[in-house]
Parts: C-alpha cells; sequence; structure tokens
C-alpha cells in the first residue's frame, strides 16, 4: 500500500487556500468595490443636494453591507469546517450529527470503531465523505419523515464503509440509474463518491427507509 508523500497534505492545503483566495477574489473584491463606487456617488448626490435620492442609495448600500456580511461568515464557517474535517473525521461527524439532531429534533445513533476511521484517507477524500453525510442527513431531515437515523462507519481489508440509515418512507422510485439523474441531492452525491474512487449505493431496507453505504477502497489513500 502507498502513502502520501510527506508534502502531500500540504499541498492539499495549499490547493484548498488558493481556491479560497479566488474565491474572495471574484466575489467579496467585487463586493467591495461596489459599495466603495455607491459611497462615492452619494458623496456626490449630497454635495448637489440630492438627499432624498441618497438616501435611496444609503438603503441600498445597507442590503448590499448585510449580504456581504453573510457571505464573509459563510466562507469563514466553510474553511473552518474543512480544517476540521483535514484533522478528524470521526469528531467532524460527530458533531455534524449532533447539529443535526438539534436542528431536525431526530435522534441519530452513531456507531464508529475505538480506533480513528478513516485516519489513513487523504484529505480531498474525508472532506467527500463528510459532505455526502451531510447531503444524506440534509435529505432526511427535508423528505424522510424519518424517527431515526443510524450512521455507521467500518473498516476492513479491503475499503471503509459510511452507511447513513433511516426508517422515514423511503424512496418509491425504482433503484436504477434514473434515480440520481432525478434527484438532485444525490446526485450530488454521486459526483462525490466519483472524485474519490468511492462507491455509492442506495436501498430500501425491509424495514422501511432509506439506506445509503458509501465504500471507499483503501487504494484512495494515496489519491489526490
Amino acid at each position: 500500500l502507498e502513502y502520501p508523500p510527506p508534502d502531500y497534505f500540504n499541498l492539499q492545503i495549499q490547493a484548498e487556500s488558493e481556491w479560497f483566495a479566488n474565491l474572495l477574489h471574484d466575489n467579496l473584491a467585487q463586493d467591495l468595490a461596489f459599495i466603495s463606487s455607491q459611497a462615492a456617488a452619494i458623496r456626490i448626490l449630497l454635495t448637489k443636494g440630492k438627499t432624498e435620492r441618497a438616501l435611496e442609495q444609503v438603503e441600498f448600500l445597507e442590503e448590499v453591507s448585510q449580504n456581504l456580511s453573510g457571505d464573509i461568515r459563510s466562507l469563514i464557517g466553510q474553511l473552518n469546517q474543512s480544517e476540521k474535517v483535514a484533522g478528524c473525521l470521526k469528531l467532524a461527524l460527530k458533531e455534524l450529527i449532533e447539529s443535526f439532531s438539534t436542528r431536525c429534533q431526530i435522534p441519530v445513533h452513531y456507531e464508529v470503531p475505538s480506533h480513528q476511521p478513516g485516519a489513513h484517507l487523504n484529505q480531498q477524500t474525508r472532506l467527500e465523505v463528510y459532505y455526502i453525510v451531510k447531503e444524506a442527513l440534509a435529505n432526511i431531515c427535508k423528505h424522510a419523515a424519518a424517527k431515526t437515523v443510524w450512521v455507521h462507519l467500518a473498516e476492513s481489508e479491503t475499503c471503509m464503509d459510511v452507511v447513513v440509515r433511516d426508517n422515514g418512507r423511503g424512496f418509491q422510485a425504482k433503484m436504477d440509474g434514473s434515480l440520481y439523474r432525478n434527484h438532485f441531492g444525490l446526485s450530488i452525491m454521486q459526483t462525490r463518491a466519483k472524485r474519490i474512487g468511492a462507491r455509492l449505493k442506495i436501498e430500501n431496507p425491509a424495514s422501511q427507509g432509506t439506506q445509503l453505504t458509501v465504500c471507499i477502497p483503501h487504494k484512495s489513500k494515496g489519491k489526490s
């Protein structure tokens, strides 16, 4: 089994930092430039005595500033969460599950091995697994009408399985390729699984509800 070179995770963090930097440049920097130009326009209106028009622009500027503040908080949250997942998938999922359970008022049984599952996986793989589970829980909260959820992590010699199961209404559609095309959330999870060479399986357990399984082969240890 091949493991990443010593500088592998540093390169991954650098790549993610560059992505955030580009996002800041393409979106937030433009918003700040717009706010600056609007402030200059308001000053001109005031010097010309057009107070009513200036006040209208101030109200619009306040709305833009509030949206910008929300965008910044969202980006900071994403960056902080990425750092948590990169550090420990087990704990990151625990926090995610606790937040889901509190918000949606659905009890969750979280079962993990005593060791650190997924510790050998690279950063991208851990992030994709985390966001697959997050999307699965979001779907349960919105659509499943479930009373209980189970999240289970298990490792074998060949792969690590992440299982999310609920006892809700389940899917009425046939479990074939069309399922992913007709459900946007499932399509997102399928795309994330493919990125890391994992297999995503959706089933309707006999007891009712839905079971989602992500099988991550150990060969993805050394892949980006």
